[in-house]
C-alpha cells in the first residue's frame, strides 16, 4: 500500500507540473485531464485494496481501532467525491480551476500522510500486542 502511495505521489507531482504549464499558457490540458484520470483510477484501486486488507484488522489493533476504521472510511468517501468533482469540472483556462485542482492534490497528499501515520505505520500494524519501548528502551 505504501508503494501505491509512492506511485500516487509521483502522479500528483506530474499533475502539479502540468498545472504550472497550463497556467503558463501551454496546450497541455488534455495531458492534465489524463493525469488526473489516472490518479482517480489509482486512488480508487488503492482505497478498495486498503479497505479489503484492513477492514477487519484496523478495528482490533488498539483501543482507537474502531475510530481509525471510521476515519479511514470517511476519508475515502470524501476523497472519491473530490476527485470525481475535479474530473467533471476539468481544468479550464481560468486560474480558479487550477487552484481547485491544486487544492485537491494537496488534500490528497495530506490524506496519505495522515493515513500512513494513523493506519499504516509499523506501530499500528505490528504483530505483537506488547509495546516494549514505553520508556525509550
Amino acid at each position: 500500500m505504501l508503494g501505491q502511495h509512492a506511485e500516487m505521489r509521483a502522479t500528483i507531482a506530474r499533475a502539479t507540473e502540468l498545472i504550472g504549464r497550463v497556467r503558463a499558457g501551454e496546450p497541455v490540458r488534455l495531458a492534465l485531464q489524463e493525469t488526473l484520470g489516472a490518479l482517480a483510477d489509482a486512488a480508487h484501486a488503492h482505497n478498495a485494496r486498503e479497505e479489503e486488507l484492513l477492514r477487519d484488522i484496523i478495528p482490533t489493533v488498539d483501543a482507537w481501532g474502531p475510530a481509525r476504521a471510521t476515519v479511514m472510511d470517511e476519508q475515502h468517501t470524501l476523497e472519491h467525491q473530490a476527485l470525481h468533482a475535479a474530473l467533471e469540472a476539468g481544468v479550464r483556462d481560468g486560474d480558479a480551476s487550477c487552484d481547485a485542482a491544486e487544492g485537491l492534490l494537496a488534500r490528497m497528499l495530506r490524506h496519505m500522510e495522515r493515513e500512513e501515520e494513523a493506519v499504516l505505520s509499523e506501530e499500528v500494524l505490528r504483530d505483537d500486542s506488547v509495546i516494549t519501548h514505553y520508556f525509550g528502551g
